[in-house]
């Protein structure tokens, strides 16, 4: 039933209207691009805008960063709109910038590692650094000159996606104020960002940083050993956030059994965005 009512909240979106529309169109967001002369390529991103963005001209509002923006701009905006619709909207209003991928497998991964899962080869791998600094230098700068925006930005990944998430959580804490990981990939490259987690959180100072991350439960038959693996690290590293509560970082982790690897971005996105604004009244 929760995953039915979850695949109900695109269609109730839709058919209560998206930030911006018209009488005869409806328009999820914009396209944009940026030439990236860190990545030396063009990248392709979506933003969507308030309702109310064109008419409140002093109001700043909180950004959204969603990684696989191909994937995933629509569902995000559609739970978005779930959440803000109408005199009761218990979430505030945001903007949401959709990153498209162009390589994904070596922007998305923080190191350089051999993989099936993902045809990863050293050659097209461990360019999330590059990744991050394209967001630090270029696409962030890029959006906060374009609106208005304020101090509250939200990076959201899944997969390959989750892992780099986390791991610019560790290396980078201040670009982000809140981090949303969905079945982050803590098996790349022999587990490295997790049997570094420990001792890089240890020296960080997280106060008024939120982190929600979630695993999806249900796993294809094929992959019954490497969803077992997954699920331990995923305990591993609640184990590593409990044991270092000192760094200050707020955090909060479920985990769905009714969901599968695809499947838990819906979910996980719905719950993991309630969380992370749970201190921000609309």
């Amino acid at each position: 039933m929760k995953k039915l009512f979850l695949s109900l909240i695109l269609i109730g979106a839709v058919n209560l209207g998206f930030a911006q529309s018209t009488d005869s169109v409806l328009v999820l967001g914009k396209k944009q691009q940026l030439h990236s002369k860190i990545l030396n390529e063009n990248r392709d991103y979506w933003v969507s805008l308030p309702t109310g963005y064109t008419s409140e001209e002093s109001k700043q509002y909180p950004v959204i960063y969603l990684l696989d923006g191909e994937q995933n701009f629509k569902t995000t905006v559609g739970i978005h709109a779930f959440l803000d619709r109408g005199p009761r909207a218990h979430f505030p209003e945001v903007i949401i910038v959709g990153i498209n991928n162009t390589n994904r497998t070596r922007d998305l991964t923080p190191t350089k590692a051999v993989s099936v899962r993902g045809n990863a080869t050293k050659e097209n791998s461990g360019g999330g650094e590059n990744f991050i600094a394209f967001l630090q230098q270029e696409l962030i700068p890029e959006i906060e000159n374009r609106y208005r925006t304020s101090e509250k930005r939200v990076l959201i990944g899944h997969s390959f996606g989750g892992l780099l998430t986390v791991h610019t959580l560790l290396h980078h804490p201040a670009l982000f104020t809140d981090y949303l990981a969905l079945d982050p990939s803590f098996w790349w490259d022999d587990q490295l960002l997790l049997s570094q987690s420990d001792t890089l959180i240890s020296k960080l100072s997280l106060q008024g940083t939120k982190l929600y991350f979630a695993r999806a439960g249900k796993h294809a038959s094929r992959r019954k050993v490497a969803h077992e693996d997954a699920k331990a690290l995923q305990a591993d590293f609640t184990e590593i956030l409990e044991k270092n509560k000192a760094s200050g970082l707020q955090w909060k982790y479920q985990n769905f059994e009714n969901e599968s690897h695809g499947s838990i971005f819906l979910t996980g996105t719905y719950y993991g965005l309630q969380y992370l604004f749970s201190d921000i009244k609309p």
